[in-house]
């Protein structure tokens, strides 16, 4: 299941989610069990040019996942 931010307003983000109907959301709200998977999108960072360089100094772009499972009784 994908999420695609198609416009953000003040604090409005209108989504499109596949298989669902458009939505507005107020930020960080919870969708519900759509989202309910065991490995989800934890962070991000886009454009990264200050934190975190690699190997070669580079400063890269990067996604965090977090496994849910693991955290489950």
């Amino acid at each position: 299941m994908w999420v695609y931010i198609i416009g953000i307003f003040l604090q409005i983000v209108k989504t499109v989610v596949i298989g669902i109907p458009p939505t507005i959301l107020s930020p960080f709200e919870v969708i519900g069990p759509v989202f309910d998977q065991p490995v989800v999108i934890n962070e991000f960072l886009a454009n990264n040019e200050t934190i975190n360089t690699d190997e070669e100094g580079e400063y890269d772009d990067w996604v965090e996942l977090f496994n849910k499972l693991r955290y489950r009784h």
